[in-house]
């Protein structure tokens, strides 16, 4: 099993927000049988701070799927542990 998290960091730059993610990223793991971190990390700035409805997270990649392929190529697969809505 992956699990992807996202975590918020205050930092002024996105290599130090990087570098607090990667040191909490060994921490957690270091709580949990046979984990392992792995090596991406990516950094998204908040224009603003967090609060109801904002964005936290945004990633765009370019793909020739369909929606529902993409979908099923990147999300739902089958092999999730996930809450999804009504």
């Amino acid at each position: 099993m992956f699990e992807e998290r996202v975590t918020l960091w205050q930092a002024p730059l996105e290599d130090d927000a990087i570098s607090q993610a990667e040191r909490e990223a060994a921490e957690y793991v270091a709580t949990i049988t046979d984990a392992t971190v792995l090596d991406l990390f990516q950094s998204y700035w908040l224009p603003e701070p967090p609060a109801h409805g904002r964005e936290g997270f945004s990633l765009i990649r370019k793909s020739s799927l369909t929606p529902a392929e993409y979908l099923n190529a990147f999300f739902d697969t089958g092999d999730e542990h996930q809450r999804t809505g009504p």
